[in-house]
């Protein structure tokens, strides 16, 4: 039985494709455009990246056609394998498909030769050889050099080490974890496998109350392959002089599984035993092994026979992995919790992580080091005028700043840990700079109080957070002819590092040097350059930033007045490269009053007890609510200007029509007449400066960002309070009017769509445009509508989160680098177990030992002192100022009596925050021990906040796909969405969130049109890109399984559909606890399915959980009625009726009367008492109650005559019979998926 035969389909095509031929068969399946491309695509061919041609009219306008062609190339093993190129593309594509294949993945010394001419991995192929149909490009073996014999060496370790635990904990090559592909599918389920499949485990089962963790990882412990003991580059290197003359490249050391050891010479030609002995070198080749080879695992499968065995099942094992699971996360991917494994020798790790130095890039860009500045301004410089020009733009852009990205990671990691030296050591740590491969190093700290102003390191802290959102708004407009620094934040052991490309010539400079534009010393001086001036003004109209005169005063004393375009603190430098640099963008968009003290409010903010206290002084509105606030003053503006001409004398006499007189007003045009003419322009002007528009002649909101600037100084011509009016007014709408209604639409909308954990109420919250410290106005709003609803905990719980984060990071950057494990399981106990300063002390290590305090340094030791009642008098005191809502519990069991808040829950949304890394098991969180110990702890890992560049054209596809979707036209739909995952996959060239969306979607399109196995296959992809990009227990993977248990349901794999919705159930306990109202669907989806396999006893099981949660989630109003959030509906009664059929075909009929019961109430109230389901209802109640009576006067007659019966010669066994479609029916109205046929349209249309 194969791993996931499913998502395995059609693997040949897959191994010889690659990703770009994955994605083209999908194209190729929804009818795709392109027919030369059809054409040439069989089961074993090769496909390009390149998109289509079809790109649209703006596309087909700009673009060449390309020109395909049907090559083959010969492999050396006397094989070969047709492949389909586009000729304007390099043949970089064509080197990956070949690296994918079994027998050619561990090769890399190898050239492609075409008509004699060798292609380049980054070169056009048309710049190269003229291509045609049938020719042959020949895969050539060529001499070895140092540096590719140790990648060949590498490239074997990798092959073998594809399914080493330790390659996934480690993030080694972007390889993550993948539970989709390792679940087993397409089992028989009466089977003995089957049965062990589909029957629920203890951890799945309602009621569970620690949760083992260990089933949120795969189980890879069977699939290791270990071929041989050790593997090395030899301590003997580098060869001698002569040894070079004579050919000798590399030395490597082997040591075989049969303990047999050998010193392996390569050549340049090759491979060959050497004859060294122990510590006495001897170069020459060994006379027991005359043979040279040109492949390393060729030479070892002569010399061991387990390597000889086991390299073809690694090789097979490699090969029979999707693509999708072998694909590089673009960016690092950590889950918060980790297998246990142990270290084994591997040379090339410990190479790795011991020079600190190495980034992974070197064999790329040999002796050089790479110029990110340079790169991320090439990649913006890149033409954009026709859709080809800014899909190259994207790739570059994207493939550039990834890498940065990863570097910048491993760099921010080395600094915490001590392994890079600060350019300024004198200083203390936090002030500390660094220069690490090209990219520049500080800590989130206020250095030497440049900050002090806006709350020291508060404010340091926020101002890098607000300064990557400044840089994301700046990429997205990508203004020609302004830059900005590759930026991304690193969170490492409760240090904030920001690291930065380095613009030429700016580390010459002091921190307080001139700019050419904004200012460097709090406004005193302010500059603003020529070179600035154009570009900025543009940009301060997209981001709705209001230009502003600032006077400052010269050295001679007289008065300067200097016209900005977007906030002072934004700086611009004409760098030594002649670019135009926008640097610290942390102002980038305006104030937020209601966090300001001292700000102007409204009065109806002001009773409500704001502006609110801040740590620090520059909170910031979001984008989104920007967006929002002017979406709702034009509202605001037309429903004005609307009545105002309906009721003025003059206008509403007017012969034009009104909707004629609006346009003609908004375009400047002319009406009937003068008089008109002027009136409305009159109106219109008024109306404008009403709402507050910055022009007199359009909609133009903007914001000063610079109003609340610490004493900061205005030009006469700007009317500052209209400025601070304007922003009353807005942070008034977000407090009294988005977020009272994102709270109604938590609590009104269907429960089993609202968040499930705060990664998704923080989501929520950003789309609305709610900043996050907006928390505790939200929980009080909650509170006095519903304290018990779920949605209430949720929130609670995220403050609670978030405070800990707080605190976590100031004790964690103070404690001593040799205590950091003990000290962090010290501070989790004190957090979720009880610890004084007695019980502290007696703290036992997993095997039982005591800490030994006999060479501690008492002031290194001070984080033992800390104790419970510290941590929650401390959460008290940050959840107050930080979110304005008091947390105050003696303890987390406290906290738990008084609310339904879980650990767990807790625990896991801090761990990802923070960046723990804790052992997959058990952990019992509400015992009387202390929960954690030293050996739970596994590591520390970073959390990185970067910019998220998009494919944007391909992204504008996938909306467009979306909408035709909404409009009903599904064919164009698909054909949009397949079109947008093409160029996605060109763009990435790797796994990316945007890939699983858009198969996600084409998933759902082949299941509405009738096909469910391409859904099913469709989302398993989806999956595995979301599981390898996000995480394991990334929240969206519950409904996604959820659904693709569906898929596989229609698809007749009931065994896969019970493993997913086992999984599905799994992970919401894991994210928010068993009583989550999600588990409604989950619950009473297994219930169907089991019933429908013969397991009536745990179907049962499920349903009786289903009712829990009915029962648990119901909401109560003001006046203490309840309100069924579940509305009685189709979905209960469908559920209701097969629970009453599996009570009754085991012969509990009463149980059955009592559900059956529920379902004839439902359909009462749904259709009335003379619809035929009501009826139906009636008569298997009168059914029901015949064969209880029929039953127990059996069971009587039985027992007075001492006679055995079986319960099966009594039941009919016409009760409960459903069927396979029947099922799938049930299952769709419970996931609500609803079929309407085309007469049903016409008869709703003809209702309306």
């Amino acid at each position: 039985m194969a791993k996931n035969k499913s998502i395995m389909k059609d693997s040949n095509q897959v191994k010889e494709k690659g990703i770009s031929g994955e994605i083209k068969k999908i194209h190729d399946k929804k009818g795709g455009k392109g027919d030369e491309k059809q054409q040439c695509d069989s089961g074993n061919e090769s496909t390009s990246a390149t998109p289509s041609n079809e790109h649209g009219e703006e596309c087909i306008n700009g673009c060449e056609n390309e020109k395909l062609v049907q090559v083959k190339i010969s492999l050396p093993n006397n094989t070969s394998f047709e492949a389909t190129l586009s000729t304007k593309e390099p043949s970089l594509e064509l080197f990956q498909v070949i690296s994918e294949r079994e027998d050619c993945c561990y090769r890399t010394c190898y050239q492609l030769i075409a008509k004699g001419i060798r292609l380049d991995t980054f070169t056009e192929l048309e710049k190269l050889v003229n291509l045609e149909d049938g020719d042959v490009i020949e895969f050539v073996q060529t001499d070895y050099s140092t540096r590719e014999a140790r990648e060949h060496v590498r490239r074997m370790c990798d092959v073998l080490s594809i399914n080493d635990i330790s390659t996934y904990v480690l993030n080694k090559n972007g390889a993550s974890f993948n539970y989709m592909g390792n679940m087993k599918t397409n089992v028989e389920p009466n089977s003995k496998e089957g049965r062990s499949l589909v029957t629920p485990n203890d951890y799945i089962l309602p009621g569970v109350k620690d949760i083992n963790y260990s089933y949120l990882i795969p189980d890879m412990t069977k699939k290791q392959i270990k071929a041989f003991n050790y593997v090395g580059i030899s301590p003997f290197n580098p060869p001698t002089p002569q040894r070079k003359l004579k050919g000798d490249v590399l030395y490597i050391f082997v040591e075989t599984l049969e303990g047999k050891s050998y010193n392996i010479t390569c050549s340049y030609k090759g491979w060959f035993v050497n004859s060294t002995s122990g510590y006495k070198f001897n170069s020459e080749q060994s006379p027991q092994h005359p043979s040279i080879f040109h492949e390393l695992p060729d030479l070892l499968m002569t010399i061991s026979l387990g390597f000889k065995k086991l390299w073809p099942k690694a090789l097979k094992a490699r090969s029979d992995m999707h693509v999708f699971e072998k694909l590089e996360a673009t960016f690092p991917s950590f889950n918060w919790v980790v297998p246990p494994f142990e270290s084994t020798q591997d040379y090339f790790r410990s190479e790795d992580e011991t020079q600190v130095q190495k980034t992974g890039f070197e064999d790329l860009f040999p002796g050089g080091l790479r110029d990110w500045n340079e790169e991320l301004c090439n990649g913006k410089d890149m033409p954009k005028k026709d859709f080809r020009e800014r899909l190259d733009k994207d790739r570059l852009f994207y493939k550039s700043y990834s890498d940065f990205v990863k570097v910048a990671v491993k760099g921010a990691m080395a600094i915490i840990d001590g392994n890079v030296p600060s350019l300024n050591m004198s200083d203390d740590f936090k002030t500390q700079m660094f220069l690490y491969n090209s990219i520049f190093f500080s800590l989130g700290y206020d250095s030497k109080d440049h900050y002090a102003i806006f709350g020291g390191n508060d404010a340091a802290h926020t101002i890098s957070n607000n300064d990557l959102k400044g840089a994301k708004a700046f990429h997205a407009i990508d203004k020609d002819g302004l830059y900005n620094l590759g930026l991304c934040l690193v969170d490492y052991k409760g240090y904030r590092v920001v690291c930065q490309s380095i613009v030429p010539g700016i580390l010459e400079r002091g921190q307080d040097d001139d700019v050419n534009y904004g200012s460097v010393d709090f406004g005193k001086t302010v500059y603003c350059d020529e070179a600035f001036k154009k570009p900025l003004e543009e940009i301060a109209k997209d981001m709705n930033s209001m230009p502003h005169t600032v006077v400052t005063v010269n050295s001679n004393g007289e008065e300067v007045k200097t016209k900005v375009f977007t906030s002072i603190e934004t700086k611009g430098l004409i760098s030594k490269d002649g670019r135009n640099y926008v640097l610290d963008l942390f102002k980038t968009f305006p104030p937020d009053a209601n966090y300001i003290e001292g700000a102007k409010v409204t009065e109806l903010c002001q009773k409500n007890g704001f502006p609110k206290y801040c740590k620090h002084k520059i909170p910031c509105l979001r984008p989104e609510f920007i967006e929002a606030f002017i979406n709702s003053k034009t509202e605001k503006f037309f429903s004005l200007l609307g009545s105002s001409i309906k009721e003025n004398e003059i206008l509403k006499n007017s012969k034009i029509e009104f909707a004629s007189i609006l346009e003609k007003l908004c375009q400047g045009e002319e009406l009937e007449n003068e008089e008109q003419t002027a009136e409305g322009k009159k109106i219109f002007k008024e109306l404008l400066k009403k709402i507050g528009s910055y022009s007199d002649t359009s909609i133009d909101i903007r914001f000063n960002n610079d109003c609340y600037y610490p004493g900061l100084k205005f030009g006469e011509e700007d009317d500052i309070e209209s400025h601070k009016d304007l922003l009353a007014d807005a942070c008034e709408y977000l407090a009294f009017k988005i977020i009272p209604n994102f709270v109604q639409e938590l609590l009104d909308t269907n429960p089993t769509t609202t968040p499930l954990d705060g990664y998704a109420l923080n989501y929520n919250m950003h789309a609305k445009g709610i900043n996050m410290r907006y928390l505790g106005y939200i929980a009080m709003l909650t509170e006095a509508i519903d304290k018990e609803r779920f949605t209430y905990d949720l929130i609670v719980s995220e403050i609670l989160a978030r405070t800990i984060k707080h605190i976590f990071r100031n004790y964690a950057t103070e404690l001593p680098r040799p205590y950091t494990g003990n000290a962090i399981v010290h501070f989790l106990n004190c957090l979720f177990g009880n610890v004084d300063f007695d019980s502290k002390k007696s703290t036992k290590s997993k095997k039982g030992k005591k800490r030994s305090n006999s060479n501690d340094n008492n002031d290194s030791q001070g984080w033992k002192e800390l104790t419970t009642s510290d941590v929650w008098k401390s959460i008290a005191e940050d959840s107050k100022k930080s979110f304005d809502y008091s947390i105050i519990y003696k303890n987390f069991d406290d906290l738990c009596k008084h609310t339904s808040i879980k650990k767990s829950v807790v625990l896991r949304r801090f761990a990802k925050m923070v960046g723990l890394q804790f052992v997959a098991k058990t952990i019992k969180l509400d015992g009387k021990k202390l929960p954690f110990n030293e050996d739970d702890l596994y590591n520390m890992v970073p959390v990185i906040k970067h910019l998220d560049p998009h494919a944007k054209d391909a992204y504008q596809y996938q909306r467009m796909g979306e909408k035709l979707v909404i409009e009903g036209r599904i064919e164009e739909a698909q054909s949009y969405i397949t079109e947008s995952l093409q160029y996605m996959n060109y763009v990435y060239s790797g796994l990316h969130l945007d890939m699983s969306a858009s198969l996600k979607i084409i998933a759902k399109l082949d299941y509405i049109t009738g096909n469910p196995t391409s859904a099913y296959i469709n989302l398993q992809k989806s999956m595995t890109i979301t599981e390898r990009v996000r995480g394991l227990d990334y929240l969206f993977l519950i409904h996604d399984y959820i659904t693709l248990s569906l898929y596989a349901f229609a698809s007749k794999d009931v065994g896969a559909s019970l493993q997913y919705l086992y999984r599905s159930r799994y992970l919401t306990n894991v994210i928010f606890g068993d009583e989550h109202p999600i588990l409604s669907t989950i619950d009473g989806s297994l219930s169907i399915i089991l019933y429908f396999n013969f397991d009536y006893d745990n179907s049962s099981k499920f349903f009786e959980s289903y009712m829990d949660i009915i029962e648990k989630n119901k909401l109560k109003k003001n006046s203490g009625e309840k309100k069924e959030i579940f509305q009685i509906d189709i979905k209960t009664a469908l559920i209701c009726r097969l629970a009453a059929s599996s009570y009754a075909i085991r012969g509990f009929f009463r149980e059955a009367i009592k559900i059956e019961k529920i379902v004839y109430q439902i359909y009462l109230s749904l259709f009335g008492k003379e619809h035929y389901k009501v009826l139906e209802s009636g008569q298997i109640l009168k059914d029901y109650t015949e064969k209880a009576v029929n039953l127990q006067r059996k069971l009587n007659d039985a027992h007075g005559n001492n006679v055995d019966i079986k319960l099966g010669d009594i039941i009919s066994h016409d009760i409960g019979e459903v069927t396979h479609e029947k099922i799938i029916g049930f299952l769709n109205i419970v996931n609500g998926v609803y079929f309407i046929t085309q007469d049903e349209i016409n008869t709703l249309a003809v209702s309306e």
